[in-house]
């Protein structure tokens, strides 16, 4: 009976220290391996592929000073869970530290916070980038600011009856003109300050323009404003042009020159029905990989009374002119000018021109040569020469997207699918700002249950020390009254 009550003693102990050592090595490897799972609907809590990327690639060590007060519980913890998420993804690259400007007024005075609620990005080489909130978006596009060194000026066409972006309460939105406001306010975010441009007023190009945007023209370029953009695409100038049904064919010998075909042609998707809409809605549902723009995109891009777009079956020498977005296979088109004309909204068998996969949009791009090649050829050089001396510059290459259609980044059509990141993507590759071509984070649809402190603290007591605390009283009572 002795030796039988040794016995069980001693396995009841080397069973206890198993168990505590099978806890501690399993604390350890959690130490050391993080994984969550996010299981909410709208992915609330994982940051976006293009925060993850941003971080990645940050050029040098950052540490993100949030700027909090202590007794803020709630705010600390969500800003701890947020930024844990980039600390994780950064490889090391970030770190961050709440401050209280209370208790350390000198630090809110060095980086001028006045307000709390506000990081503050500081790089190694002591280069500051500050965000208001601490919000995903806001923070990544600060992580973004303080690596770009300036801002990149994006010039909108006028004068060719394009749209436009107009206050909420403006007299041209009121009548039911489009309107682009959303997307044009997006710009700043995203790095851009967005300006108008008048040609025949300016009789140039701005010598900083990133890009230009001809939104929707419904009349043709003058030919001295077609030269100013030709010459400006010959030297590495980056265009965007989006089409309207009234465009017509105003643009097809402009837009020749650049190997790109645009038929008269509008598209009818009966794949619109699955978002409920008309069939004079497009849903682009196929994406070319090969296109920079638009690889691993993911999302549908909606269009309204959309024009087919894709490569000339010509296309002019150093050009590369590729399809970017199609719609699925029941797609078919109707002759565009006829429907203009005749205003009927009917269309029997023998309207349709071709059914299938339509080309909604198409990117080219444009060997410019530099300017020690050019002047090698204006000094009579021997033109093999002058090509391996000087080979086609990256950054001077030309870029032109052609859209056939411009309602997708009006207001009432900008955030639905993905056509937010589909425009802003666009203008990001055309300016070469690859970094920020991806899939941006959503605005949040739920609300999660957020504890006070007292109160996570009870339920953490109750789990951790209560509960297991019960259960081995329990075993030992039970234990002793079995031996009984």
């Amino acid at each position: 009976m002795h030796n039988a009550k040794l016995k069980f003693a001693i396995s009841t102990i080397v069973s206890v220290i198993a168990a505590f050592f099978i806890f501690l090595v399993v604390l350890m490897i959690a130490q050391t391996n993080h994984h969550t799972f996010d299981l909410t609907q709208d992915k609330r809590f994982t940051i976006s592929p293009q925060s993850v990327q941003v971080v990645k690639e940050l050029p040098q060590k950052v540490q993100a000073l949030v700027f909090l007060q202590m007794l803020d519980s709630t705010g600390r913890n969500s800003a701890e869970e947020l930024l844990n998420q980039y600390q994780q993804s950064s490889d090391g690259k970030l770190t961050y530290r709440i401050v209280d400007p209370k208790r350390e007024p000198l630090v809110a005075k060095k980086y001028e916070v006045r307000m709390p609620g506000c990081v503050v990005f500081v790089a190694e080489n002591e280069r500051t980038s500050r965000a208001a909130s601490v919000e995903e978006t806001v923070m990544t596009n600060a992580l973004l600011n303080l690596s770009d060194v300036t801002e990149k000026k994006v010039y909108f066409l006028t004068g060719h009856g394009e749209i436009g972006a107009y206050s909420t309460n403006s007299e041209q939105n009121v009548s039911g003109l489009p309107n682009m406001s959303q997307f044009r306010a997006d710009l700043t975010s995203e790095g851009f300050i967005g300006l108008n441009l008048n040609l025949a007023e300016t009789k140039k190009i701005p010598d900083d323009a990133a890009v230009v945007v001809i939104p929707g023209p419904t009349a043709e370029l003058l030919p001295a404003e077609a030269k100013l953009l030709e010459d400006w695409l010959a030297k590495g100038g980056r265009m965007l042009l989006t089409l309207r049904m009234e465009t017509l064919d105003k643009y097809d010998a402009f837009l020749g020159k650049y190997g790109f075909k645009c038929a008269d042609e509008l598209v009818i998707d009966e794949m619109a029905q699955l978002v409920g809409a008309e069939p004079v809605y497009s849903i682009a549902m196929q994406y070319n990989q090969d296109c920079p723009v638009v690889k691993d995109f993911n999302m549908t891009t909606l269009f309204r009374l959309a024009r087919t777009v894709e490569p000339a079956d010509k296309q002019p020498s150093g050009a590369k002119v590729l399809p970017m977005a199609m719609t699925g296979p029941n797609a078919y088109t109707i002759k565009l000018s006829s429907l203009l004309q005749n205003k009927e909204s009917t269309v029997s068998n023998k309207d349709i021109l071709r059914k299938g996969t339509m080309p909604l949009a198409a990117a080219g791009t444009y060997a410019v040569a530099s300017d020690s090649q050019a002047q090698g050829k204006a000094e009579g050089q021997d033109d093999k020469k002058a090509a391996d001396e000087a080979k086609p510059e990256k950054n001077k290459e030309g870029r032109i997207i052609v859209i056939g259609n411009s309602d997708f980044c009006c207001n009432d059509l900008y955030k639905s699918a993905g056509n937010r990141d589909f425009a802003l993507n666009t203008l990001n590759w055309l300016a070469a700002s690859d970094n920020r071509i991806t899939i941006r984070a959503k605005e949040a649809n739920s609300q999660p249950l957020i504890l006070a402190e007292n109160t996570a603290m009870r339920i953490k007591i109750f789990l951790v020390i209560a509960l297991p605390l019960t259960v081995l009283i329990l075993g030992i009572v039970n234990a002793r009254r079995r031996r009984a």
